[in-house]
């Protein structure tokens, strides 16, 4: 059950942001008063002992004079009288110092306390007779300490810092004078003040642990009331493509403005995300309808009658062409799909990037006569460590589309350059083509975006080129970028 509670309360301070911060806050103030009381209480011990050690230094010269004079206890009575009531005055200590005379076997003779008065052997008290017995020579009337409480006997307490006192010693004759300080009582405080400071200590975290309570909430409130709103405005994924319904800030901080300022970032990313994935899959199974009507069609009309052999073959030259775009577009999206999976990194090894250009321009000879064009190239010697296939199937891809897209007539260029390492792939274009590309530079590499759906026809593209290129990129960490001057369309790649 105890432990239940316990596991209970342990996830509910740790899954909350509100509790976790209070709690340090407690825990911080709880530190720094423990280092504040303890700070303290060692200083105060440390200014008790210099008094106590002050006190004692300044009446045991003062008693070793009298001792050495040859004057008599009344004198040396009188001189801690005075110093006690000087320490008194002054207020460092709150203790007055008591004396004892005793012989070379320890046993005391005499004794004077702060508010007792002195002893003599006979028992009398010179404060309970009310006056003070005349002037005695050292060590003379036979005064005595104290009794032990319920013992008929005198005693010294021991005068170390083991046994609760501060003490001097001064000889006094043949005998010793020994000056003391009780300890204890000063002890006593310090403890008093030790429990005052922890109680002290308790109340303040207490507090600051209720302060920081409420002033987290006062904080945290508003990312309540964004969640909420957030809940409220929650939309399903088709919802969420026809219209997004913006978040707006729950209080005019600039945190929070920046921080649903984001917020709302991200979200037109994700529908602009969802928006593409569904253009995705219109445009992919149309892609693969459309081979597939166009040869069920032709085999169907084939084999509705009886035909000739020139007949048949026309249907089966159509029939193997619908089939090589349906093979090529079934391995173009198996390739992007193997790209944007990959888990590991691919192999590579040194590739002589001018050396691939130069195979791509020879694939592209045949289009490239056809729709006579010209060619300008600028190799430099370049070469780089990557995945042979990957340099292959990009740069080929560029130098495709370049020549089935360029202007009729026209030129596209390659160029390779060694500082910084990037070959760039360029091509003329009409006016018409320029301004279909206006504002849609990003949308070129999503798959099956095409801007000129008729011309792309004719070339027999399927608008994966750009996309299988941006995922390489993307795979080995080059830059693909695009740009559009006044008559020519040019992608260069940074390796």
């Amino acid at each position: 059950m105890l432990r239940n509670i316990r596991a209970g309360w342990a996830h509910r301070i740790s899954g909350s942001m509100r509790a976790r911060m209070t709690l340090w806050f407690a825990l911080l103030i709880a530190f720094f008063m423990l280092f504040l009381s303890s700070a303290y209480l060692l200083y105060a011990r440390r200014e008790l002992e210099n008094h106590f050690a002050a006190s004692l230094d300044r009446i045991a010269p003062e008693s070793a004079a009298i001792a050495k004079s040859g004057t008599s206890l009344d004198s040396l009575r009188a001189a801690i009288q005075a110093h006690n009531a000087s320490v008194a005055q002054s207020g460092a200590i709150s203790e007055g110092v008591e004396a004892w005379i005793v012989d070379s076997s320890g046993k005391p003779s005499w004794y004077f306390g702060p508010g007792r008065g002195d002893h003599n052997d006979d028992g009398d008290e010179d404060g309970r007779r009310g006056g003070g017995g005349g002037r005695r020579g050292r060590g003379g009337g036979g005064r005595r300490p104290p009794l032990l409480p319920g013992l008929n006997r005198p005693f010294v307490p021991p005068l170390d810092d083991t046994g609760g006192w501060r003490s001097r010693e001064v000889k006094w004759g043949n005998q010793r004078l020994l000056l003391g300080l009780p300890w204890r009582r000063a002890q006593a405080e310090l403890r008093a003040q030790s429990v005052a400071l922890v109680a002290l200590s308790l109340l303040v975290t207490a507090a600051a642990a209720f302060g920081a309570w409420i002033l987290v909430g006062k904080t945290l409130r508003p990312i309540g009331a964004l969640a909420e709103q957030a809940h409220h405005n929650a939309q399903s994924p088709m919802e969420l493509m026809e219209r997004r319904a913006p978040l707006q800030p729950t209080s005019r901080d600039e945190e929070m403005t920046s921080l649903v300022s984001t917020l709302n970032e991200m979200l037109d990313n994700v529908r602009e995300a969802a928006l593409s994935k569904e253009r995705f899959h219109t445009s992919a199974s149309h892609e693969l309808r459309t081979p597939l009507q166009a040869l069920a069609g032709h085999l169907g009309v084939a084999l509705s009658r009886e035909r000739n052999a020139a007949e048949y073959r026309g249907a089966l030259e159509e029939a193997a062409r619908q089939t090589t775009r349906l093979s090529k577009l079934t391995g173009d999206l198996l390739l992007l799909n193997r790209l944007q999976t990959a888990a590991t990194a691919p192999h590579t090894e040194e590739i002589d990037v001018t050396e691939i250009c130069d195979i791509a321009l020879q694939r592209a000879e045949k289009t490239i006569e056809t729709r006579h064009l010209k060619v300008a190239d600028s190799f430099e010697s370049l070469c780089i460590e990557a995945a042979p296939s990957h340099v292959e199937i990009l740069l080929g891809n560029l130098v495709e589309n370049a020549a089935k897209y360029a202007r009729a007539g026209g030129t596209i260029g390659v160029e390779v350059k060694a500082s910084p390492p990037t070959v760039r792939v360029w091509n003329e274009c009409d006016e018409a083509q320029l301004r279909e590309l206006e504002g849609e530079s990003t949308r070129l590499f999503e798959p099956f975006y095409r801007p000129d759906a008729a011309r792309t026809g004719e070339t027999g593209g399927n608008g994966l080129g750009l996309a299988i290129c941006q995922s390489i990129a993307q795979t080995n960490g080059w830059e693909l970028s695009i740009e559009t001057t006044d008559s020519l369309f040019a992608v260069e790649v940074r390796f």
